[in-house]
C-alpha cells in the first residue's frame, strides 16, 4: 500500500529547517523528500486524480505527468504542501522519484 510513512523536522548544516517526508509506494522500497519549511506548516499525504482536481491542481500537470500520476500504484501520489507552494511526486521516465510543481 502506498502511504505517507511520517514527517519531522531537521536542520541543515547552513542552519536552514526542513521538513523530512518519508514515504513508500506500493511495491517499492521506502523513499525520503526533503521540504524548505518546519513541518507543522507543510501537508503531506497520497492523493488520487479526484483529490488534486478538487485542489485545482491536476490542471497543472502536462498530459504527460497526468499519465505518470495515474500509473501510480493504486493510482495515488505523494502531495506536498507548503505555504507557498506544492508538488506531487510520481516516477518518471527514469524510474525515479521526480517533483512536479503543482503550485507556486
Amino acid at each position: 500500500m502506498s502511504q505517507v510513512l511520517g514527517k519531522r523536522d531537521r536542520t541543515l548544516v547552513g542552519g536552514d529547517a526542513v521538513c523530512d517526508i518519508s514515504f513508500v509506494y506500493a511495491g517499492r522500497e521506502a523513499e525520503g523528500v526533503f521540504w524548505e519549511e518546519p513541518c507543522d506548516a507543510v501537508t503531506a499525504t497520497m492523493m488520487d486524480r479526484a483529490q488534486l482536481e478538487r485542489l485545482n491542481r491536476w490542471e497543472r500537470l502536462d498530459r504527460f505527468q497526468q499519465g505518470f500520476v495515474q500509473q501510480m500504484p493504486g493510482g495515488k501520489v505523494l502531495y506536498v504542501g507548503g505555504a507557498f507552494s506544492a508538488a506531487v511526486y510520481p516516477y518518471g521516465t527514469t524510474g525515479t522519484v521526480e517533483e512536479v510543481t503543482v503550485a507556486d
